[in-house]
């Protein structure tokens, strides 16, 4: 992986596919995250100090449909952030250097059959916030690392 030899214990699953509606804590078979709803100005305070913030914030007011976080599919495709190139998740991953077993835990989020937002990847720029943005939804994650 990434031209290193890793050793590891064989896993006995393959990646555990899944799909969960969202709700303010949601669990997956890897890790649980927690959706809040803030209003703008309490998210430029957070962001200016967590520039994590940048990449799991959502606009509010552009999900019109319910939300679900599921595992990765092949050929999903996501427009990065401020680019305008729709992209395969799996390349931006490559790029990224993530390897192949972090990647079946990531999560994607879905709305209305598009995706929104993929871990570690960060939020699709349709669903950026921007100088519009009312309220915002903040993802963070809590890693379970005995699953």
């Amino acid at each position: 992986e990434n031209n290193k030899l890793k050793f590891s214990k064989i896993e006995t699953e393959t990646q555990k596919e899944y799909c969960v509606k969202v709700e303010e804590k949601t669990i997956t078979p890897y890790n649980t995250y927690y959706f809040r709803v803030v209003d703008l100005d309490e998210y430029k305070n957070k962001q200016n100090v967590h520039n994590l913030l940048l990449n799991n914030a959502i606009d509010y007011d552009k999900i019109c449909h319910s939300m679900f976080l599921r595992s990765r599919k092949p050929g999903d495709r996501i427009v990065q952030k401020g680019r305008r190139v729709n992209k395969k998740v799996k390349a931006i991953f490559t790029e990224k250097k993530i390897g192949l077993y972090e990647r079946a835990r990531l999560a994607v989020l879905e709305s209305n059959g598009e995706i929104v937002w993929v871990e570690n990847i960060g939020v699709a720029d349709a669903f950026s916030p921007n100088k519009d943005t009312k309220k915002v939804i903040i993802i963070n994650r809590e890693v379970d690392y005995h699953k």
